[in-house]
């Protein structure tokens, strides 16, 4: 049985693919940046696999890479954010190039031959091969590249899958599809932007598909590193997606559209030059995927 290391379980897609994969009898071992974190985390899930408190400390990576002996690192752990402060550099650096460096180091000491990425479409601004959106965007970027120096300099097979939205039952996040749904029946005017911007939203449920799609991949796959792209193949505006709302929950919402202006890095198209994960087709429609959330409502 395949031996997986999975970062950022406490997070809505980490929560779910820890969940998938359990169900798949995969022996799943966690890293959680520290002990507070567990708390975030099922108890019974916790029962069935084993954990690293990292701490910030690579001693402890070294330490439980050489007990566990984990066949593939799932790295899913970053800090997201659309705009960044002078007080919120440091924290981006050791979330998504720091950690990420420390997982690498103890793979290369402790021979952990395969490590799944995940990074970002928002690296593509204007559909560009790259340019970031934002500092978020850009530590994702630095950080494969630090990963491509691990795959040419060691024995490490590496696939970075790059994500679009996401979207699914339970989730707590500050997106798009929970905000609205809060501000149904409330008598104030919602400002949004214009809202013509298209946007790829793909499942919670097909993203752990994708993931588990690629431990079997990786696992036949050459020493290399390659980049995968989980799109929707179905792309919605803001505005379409609010008319969806209101006519599954036959509801008004009362938007001043344009009362916020677009970003001065709006992404208004979904990445067009992309590479899919190969045999991975997303399962839910997001019109079906979208009611189903709207029902529990």
């Amino acid at each position: 049985m395949i031996k997986v290391c999975l970062t950022g379980a406490t997070g809505f897609i980490g929560g779910n693919l820890l969940e998938f994969l359990l169900n798949k009898e995969v022996n799943l071992i966690l890293v959680l940046r520290n002990k507070s974190a567990e708390a975030k985390i099922k108890k019974e899930y916790l029962i069935k696999t084993k954990t690293c408190f990292y701490e910030n400390n690579l001693d402890n990576l070294i330490t439980f890479f050489n007990n566990e002996k984990p066949d593939v690192i799932i790295h899913l752990a970053s800090l997201f954010l659309s705009n960044h402060t002078k007080n919120n550099i440091s924290d981006l650096l050791k979330s998504n190039i720091k950690f990420g460096v420390d997982l690498l180091e103890a793979a290369k000491m402790e021979n952990v031959p395969h490590f799944i990425n995940t990074s970002t479409s928002w690296e593509h601004y204007n559909d560009e091969d790259y340019d970031p959106v934002n500092l978020y965007a850009a530590t994702k970027k630095a950080f494969e590249s630090i990963l491509i120096f691990y795959v040419k300099s060691y024995n490490i097979n590496a696939i970075t899958l790059k994500l679009f939205d996401t979207y699914g039952l339970n989730d707590n996040r500050n997106k798009l599809i929970n905000f609205l749904i809060k501000n149904i029946g409330n008598e104030n005017e919602i400002k949004l932007t214009p809202g013509d911007q298209k946007i790829s939203l793909v499942h919670v449920n097909d993203v752990c598909e994708a993931y588990y799609q690629t431990l079997n991949l990786i696992k036949k796959s050459k020493l290399d590193h390659k980049v995968y792209y989980l799109d929707a193949n179905e792309h919605f505006s803001i505005k379409e997606i609010v008319e969806v709302i209101e006519n599954v929950l036959n509801v008004k919402l009362k938007i001043n559209w344009g009362g916020i202006p677009y970003s001065n890095r709006q992404v208004m198209n979904v990445y067009s030059a992309k590479e899919r994960l190969p045999n991975w087709e997303p399962k839910e429609k997001f019109m079906h995927g979208l009611k189903k959330i709207l029902d529990e409502k």
